[in-house]
């Protein structure tokens, strides 16, 4: 478990409780929710899935600076909503409706569908997942599916929640310029 641990918030896993692990546990806490809490927010959500990915989202929160109450409610909230509350880590529309987005960086053939939504924030178009795959390694351009593993789903979605300063809408609780950072209009606002 301290393996585990260490090597989710970016430790040399060693499976010691050294100081610098005990100073990370500390720190994580404070960007952690709990399953209740996570249950009682997404209250539609899928129970199975919120329980196997809760290690991802609290690591992914930490990442993402997501610290305070209003942080971490609205990344959750935005990710509830890209995820169909926690049920699935991949768009369910074909995503042919990408095709040539040149904003999205969808330029060659195939693109809009090669590079539909895929993860907890729903990493859409060639540019968004070039840009992952510079920050976080592994090659999700040739194997967009990758973003489909809770790791790279969550480690994807604080990526692109810290590229664009959405902590900035949090604290001042603009959840709607937020929503329209992520997914281009105010789709599931009510």
């Amino acid at each position: 478990a301290v393996s585990a641990f260490q090597e989710r918030y970016g430790l040399e896993a060693t499976g010691t409780l050294d100081a610098a692990t005990v100073d990370r546990i500390s720190e994580a806490r404070a960007h952690a929710v709990t399953l209740t809490s996570l249950l009682a927010m997404v209250p539609a959500g899928d129970a199975d899935h919120m329980t196997a990915w809760l290690p991802q989202l609290n690591a992914s929160m930490w990442e993402a600076g997501c610290n305070s109450d209003a942080r971490k409610a609205a990344y959750i909230a935005q990710l509830a909503h890209e995820t169909d509350h926690f049920r699935t880590l991949e768009e369910y529309a074909s995503g042919k409706a990408y095709e040539g987005r040149k904003d999205l960086g969808n330029t060659e053939r195939g693109d809009g569908t090669r590079f539909k939504g895929r993860g907890a924030i729903q990493t859409t178009g060639r540019a968004n997942y070039t840009s992952a795959s510079e920050a976080l390694g592994p090659d999700f351009v040739e194997n967009p599916e990758l973003l489909q593993d809770p790791r790279w789903a969550f480690a994807a979605a604080a990526h692109f929640w810290n590229e664009h300063d959405l902590n900035r809408y949090s604290d001042r609780g603009d959840i709607r310029g937020q929503t329209r950072v992520i997914n281009g209009g105010t789709n599931g606002l009510r």
